[in-house]
């Protein structure tokens, strides 16, 4: 699995599909140790970018990355303008 710095200092990971965990659970560990740790609030970055970031599929990996976040009440989707960290 590969570790690099993008220019904003975040570490991004892909995801390794050597592990048994799902790709959608791995995607949201990350994004959610990122919103604990302060790194990723207001709003996300579009689906898009973080299917680029993570190397995966926007759907359904993506999708169903944010749909465990959002059951967890960590973020939440306004349609038509994105997902964003629910302020705590």
């Amino acid at each position: 699995m590969s570790v690099a710095a993008d220019n904003l200092g975040s570490v991004t990971s892909p995801v390794d599909r050597d592990l048994p965990e799902p790709l959608p659970r791995q995607v949201a560990a990350v994004l959610r140790r990122e919103i604990y740790d302060g790194h990723l609030t207001g709003r996300l970055p579009s689906e898009a970018d973080l299917a680029a970031r993570f190397e995966v599929t926007r759907d359904p990996t993506i999708r169903d990355a944010l749909a465990i976040l959002r059951d967890e009440w960590l973020v939440t989707v306004l349609r038509g303008r994105g997902w964003f960290v629910v302020k705590r």
